[in-house]
């Protein structure tokens, strides 16, 4: 829904892995070039991620992000089943091709926003 297009970046939910950032510029040979998981969760919210009890980090991976959604600025939205809602942004190395898509997708967000405010005039 409206979000970056990127042909060189991937930007992936992995359950208990957490967020991800593939590297595409060499598709034969994706390179894992970011991650964020977050500290588990102390309690159960969904049980279909989780079989041990509550407050035992211990017990399985309480962690499952399963969206992920990137906005036209490169902003990085992602959930899961026991998580809360977290905003990222990456900043490591980017290709040529992945700068060039953010810079895009930034200059059309700030278009979008423009004829918004235009049109509540």
């Amino acid at each position: 829904p409206n979000g970056l297009i990127d042909d060189y970046t991937l930007y992936i939910a992995w359950f208990a892995a957490g967020a991800r950032v593939l590297d595409l510029s060499d598709p034969k040979h994706p390179t894992p070039v970011g991650s964020f998981r977050p500290p588990d969760p102390k309690y159960r919210v969904d049980s279909r991620t989780w079989s041990g009890e509550d407050g035992d980090g211990e017990g399985s991976d309480l962690t499952s992000f399963n969206w992920t959604y990137v906005d036209k600025r490169g902003l990085i939205y992602t959930s899961g089943y026991n998580d809360g809602l977290y905003i990222l942004e990456y900043t490591g190395p980017r290709s040529e091709g992945s700068r060039k898509a953010l810079e895009e997708g930034k200059a059309e967000h700030a278009r979008l926003i423009a004829r918004t405010a235009d049109q509540t005039k």
